[in-house]
C-alpha cells in the first residue's frame, strides 16, 4: 500500500488477506484497503473480482479506486461502506414489516439489474452478510452489495472458475457449476425469506412454506415464485421481480403490516418481543382470561384448552393466545389448520365438533384484529416476575379480565408462600389431586381467593360434568 494512505484500524482478517480502514492523507477521506498475499490460494479469484468491478458505476456497489501490485502482494483500494450487514440489521430489529422487506428487496433488485443489464455480470452470492444497509439521518435508507468474488460474466467468459457456494442461498443449479440471471433471483427470494422469518429460515425447507402462507397477502407469493427449484418457473428477469415488490411496497406503505420472528425450533410457531394485542377499537366487548401455571407441567395449557372448548360449547367466540414457550402447543397445532397465522384445532365435520382457535407465541410480531371474539384466553405459561406487567400488556386497550392459576400437589408442598400471596380476585385450580386430599387441602388454606379442583379431563375437547359445573361458575363471575 502506498504512503498516501494512513492505516486507521483492521476491519477483517481472512486467510492470507487483511482488510484495513485507511484514510487518504491529502484528501482526508476514508477508504477500505484489502491486501492479499500472492501466496494466497484465493489470490487469482480476488484479483479477478477487483478487475471485474473496477469499472462499475452504481450507487449500491463499492467503487474501486486503485489496484496496487508489488512482488509479494496486491492492494485493492475501494470505497469504505459504513453501515450494518443485513445479518446485523435483522438481528437488532428482531422483525421488520413487509413494506420494509419489499423496500430493501427493490434496492437490491436495482443493483442486480445494473449488473445484469449494464455490466453483463451475475453476482451468484447474494446473502445477508453481503448486503450492507445504512439508515441516514435524513430517514433515507441506502443498500449496498459487496463481495463479488463469486461473480461471473453472463456470456460465460469466465466459465469454469471455482465457485464458492453458500449453502441455502445458492440456487440448485449452482451446485452443478451453473449460474444464471435466475440464480440471482433465487438468492433474492431466500434473502426475502430470511427477512420475513427474522433470520431463522435461510433455505428452502418446509418452514419456508409456512412463512409464505403467513405472508400470503403480501410478500409470500413473491418468495414462493423466486425459489422454485426449476429455474424456468421463477421470474424471468429482475425487472419482473422488482415490479412485484414495488406493488407490495405501495400497497403496504400506509397499512399495519404483519411481521414475525421464527423460533430456532421452528415448527410453524413464532416468537417476538411483545405480546399479541387485540385491535384497540374492538376490545370493549372482550373478556381477557389470564392463565398461569404455578410451576412447569402443572397443566395450565391443558386447562386453557379445556376452558376454551367449554366456552365453544356455550356458543361463545373464543381464542387462546400462547405467551411464552410454544412447545406445549406443538401436538395440537400439528393437527390443526392454519389460516392467516391462526390455527383451528379440534374441528371434526363428521362428528359435528366445532374447533377452537389458537395463536402460538408470535409475541407481537403479528398484530391481529381480534374483533368478533368474546373471550381471549391468554396462556401465560409458568408464573414469573413479569406476571403483572405482561398481564397489563396483553389487555392493552380492553377491559380487564380475571387471572387463573393452575397448580398441583407438588406445588402446594414447595411454594405455599407464593400461593398465599395470590390476590383475592384471582382463581386457583389444583390439578393432579384426589377429592378427599383436595378437601383436606382447602380446609388448611389461609388465603381468600376461590379454589377449585381441576378434575381429570383426558381429552380437552370432551365435556366433563364436574369441570362443566366449575366452568359455569367462572362464567358467572366473568359476566357479572
Amino acid at each position: 500500500m502506498s504512503d498516501k494512505y494512513e492505516i486507521i484500524k483492521v476491519l477483517a482478517r481472512t486467510g492470507h488477506s487483511t482488510v484495513y480502514l485507511v484514510r487518504h492523507k491529502l484528501l482526508n477521506v476514508y477508504r477500505a484497503a484489502k491486501i492479499v498475499m500472492k501466496t494466497c490460494d484465493d489470490y487469482e479469484r480476488i484479483l479477478r473480482e477487483a478487475d471485474m468491478i473496477k469499472n462499475l458505476k452504481c450507487p449500491g456497489i463499492p467503487v474501486v479506486f486503485d489496484i496496487e501490485d508489488n512482488n509479494d502482494s496486491i492492494c485493492i483500494i475501494e470505497e469504505y461502506i459504513s453501515g450494518k450487514s443485513l445479518t446485523e440489521y435483522i438481528s437488532e430489529a428482531g422483525c421488520i414489516t413487509a413494506h420494509d422487506m419489499a423496500d430493501i428487496g427493490i434496492r437490491i433488485c436495482d443493483i442486480i439489474s445494473y449488473l445484469h443489464e449494464c455490466a453483463g455480470i451475475v453476482h451468484l452470492d447474494i446473502k445477508p452478510s453481503n448486503i450492507i444497509i445504512r439508515d441516514n439521518s435524513d430517514g433515507k435508507r441506502e443498500v449496498f452489495i459487496i463481495d463479488f468474488d463469486n461473480s461471473d460474466m453472463i456470456d460465460g467468459r469466465h466459465a469454469g472458475h471455482a465457485m464458492y457456494i453458500t449453502a441455502g442461498y445458492a440456487a440448485p443449479e449452482q451446485y452443478n457449476g451453473d449460474g444464471s440471471v435466475r440464480s440471482d433471483i433465487y438468492s433474492i427470494g431466500i434473502l426475502l425469506l430470511y427477512m420475513a422469518s427474522s433470520g431463522h429460515v435461510q433455505s428452502f425447507t418446509s418452514e419456508a412454506e409456512s412463512v409464505c402462507r403467513l405472508y400470503s397477502n403480501s410478500i409470500g407469493p413473491v418468495i414462493r415464485k423466486c425459489i422454485r427449484h426449476n429455474s424456468i418457473q421463477r421470474y424471468k428477469s429482475i425487472a419482473a421481480l422488482r415490479k412485484e415488490l414495488c406493488s407490495i411496497s405501495d400497497t403496504m406503505n400506509y397499512k399495519k403490516i404483519a411481521k414475525f420472528d421464527i423460533t430456532k425450533k421452528f415448527l410453524g410457531f413464532f416468537r417476538g418481543k411483545k405480546s399479541v394485542i387485540a385491535d384497540k377499537n374492538n376490545t370493549d366487548k372482550v373478556c381477557h382470561i389470564y392463565v398461569y401455571g404455578f410451576m412447569h407441567n402443572s397443566g395450565a395449557t391443558h386447562f386453557c384448552l379445556c376452558f376454551a372448548s367449554f366456552l365453544k360449547r356455550k356458543k361463545r367466540n373464543v381464542i387462546c393466545i400462547r405467551h411464552n414457550d410454544t412447545s406445549d402447543y406443538r401436538a395440537v397445532t400439528d393437527k390443526g389448520t392454519l389460516c392467516n397465522g391462526i390455527y383451528t384445532i379440534g374441528a371434526d365435520k363428521i362428528k359435528g365438533k366445532a374447533g377452537i382457535d389458537i395463536i402460538p407465541d408470535y409475541n407481537g410480531c403479528i398484530t391481529y384484529n381480534l374483533s368478533g371474539y368474546e373471550y381471549i384466553i391468554h396462556d401465560c405459561g409458568c408464573i414469573d416476575e413479569h406476571c403483572n406487567s405482561r398481564r397489563g400488556e396483553c389487555a392493552e386497550g380492553g377491559k380487564d379480565g380475571i387471572t387463573i392459576f393452575v397448580g398441583n400437589t407438588n406445588y402446594r408442598r414447595n411454594n405455599m408462600t407464593a400461593m398465599e400471596s395470590v390476590t383475592s380476585d384471582s382463581i386457583i385450580f389444583i390439578n393432579h389431586i384426589g377429592g378427599r386430599e383436595f378437601y383436606d387441602f382447602i380446609s388448611s388454606y389461609k388465603g381468600k381467593c376461590r379454589i377449585y379442583r381441576f378434575p381429570c379431563v383426558y381429552e380437552w375437547d370432551s365435556a366433563n360434568e364436574l369441570f362443566e359445573e366449575e366452568a359455569d361458575e367462572i362464567m358467572e363471575i366473568i359476566e357479572k
